[in-house]
């Protein structure tokens, strides 16, 4: 169920950020990096559900940061 609400999550800031790409020409920041600590909490969730992690994700724990910072800008020329 978890797993779900977040692929939702994903989705809607999925849509939004196309919705504000396509407005303002650029990417929104806070999007893309709640974006990318939902996709970090996804991981973690996964991994406490296939028993391959002992802690628990949030809300027992904080809510993690991003795995991996954004590689470079990305442009749509």
């Amino acid at each position: 169920m978890v797993l779900g609400l977040v692929q939702g999550a994903v989705f809607l800031i999925t849509l939004f950020q196309y919705v504000y790409l396509f407005i303002n020409q650029r990417p929104s920041e806070p999007a893309r990096n709640f974006g990318n600590q939902a996709a970090a909490y996804g991981y973690r969730v996964i991994r406490y559900l296939t028993l391959n992690d002992n802690a628990r994700p949030f809300p027992f724990r904080e809510f993690p940061q991003e795995l991996e910072l954004p590689g470079e800008e990305v442009t749509f020329d």
